[in-house]
């Protein structure tokens, strides 16, 4: 059986005496696409920061095993899109990928190879400033694609997408996967994680539920939404009664 390809074991991370995330696990496998989803504050952002180095955990682990891997640059193991995208807005498009491309040692044709996969050609020229939203973060996602990584690790990918945007994504992430990478994708957006994902990892500062969007949704008898706020229900009313229960 293969390794994980994305290792997460009993992340921690307090702010003195805030939790933002409380005893996280859960594996992404090569070839599988995992969701990550939750509220806003349920430790999203904290658990890819701390799986991208962009932040120290309180205790336990997040790991990248390609990244601890001999390889010519840290990009071909790893890419990765933040939201909102980090992209200086006085450079033009092409400009932003040539220097994200020199800085990782990938060849400049690989520019232009992303340009024309990203469907950015028609805006290469402009500047990040003058770019749409969808632009902006085809951008942020040409720019993780450069160096052709194993694992891809997306915060909110579909914000600014248009329908044939999201379409496209869906497409790119399957074939990511169906070619032996990994992805996780941190998404509000159920109904289109649900047509994306072979996994989700629900997050309310803790794993609420961590396995295949099939066991979560019955088979498909229920939709990821509909599973989702009933998991987070049920899991607030619990907490709610045993608060009750201590307090009486």
């Amino acid at each position: 059986m293969s390794e994980p390809a994305i290792e997460v074991r009993g992340l921690c991370k307090r702010y003195r005496d805030v939790s933002a995330v409380e005893d996280v696990s859960f594996d992404v496998m090569p070839g599988r696409v995992v969701g990550l989803v939750g509220r806003n504050g349920a430790g999203k952002t904290t658990t890819i920061k701390a799986l991208l180095g962009l932040l120290r955990p309180t205790s336990g682990t997040a790991r990248v095993r390609a990244l601890e891997e001999d390889r010519p640059s840290p990009a071909h193991a790893l890419g990765f899109a933040l939201d909102p995208p980090g992209i200086d807005p006085g450079h033009r498009a092409r400009r932003h990928l040539e220097i994200a491309a020199a800085m990782a040692g990938i060849p400049s044709a690989r520019v232009d190879a992303v340009i024309e996969e990203y469907g950015i050609a028609e805006c290469a020229r402009r500047r990040a400033r003058s770019l749409s939203t969808g632009q902006r973060q085809r951008l942020a996602l040409a720019t993780a694609q450069l160096g052709e990584p194993d694992v891809l690790v997306l915060d909110e990918p579909t914000n600014g997408l248009d329908a044939d945007g999201v379409r496209w994504l869906r497409r790119a992430l399957r074939g990511h996967a169906d070619r032996g990478g990994s992805v996780l994708i941190s998404s509000h957006m159920l109904a289109e994680l649900q047509q994306i994902a072979d996994e989700v990892v629900v997050l309310e500062r803790t794993v609420l539920f961590r396995g295949p969007i099939g066991e979560l949704t019955d088979g498909g008898e229920h939709t990821l939404e509909d599973a989702y706020f009933g998991l987070v229900e049920s899991t607030t009313e619990r907490r709610e009664l045993s608060g009750t229960a201590v307090a009486g």
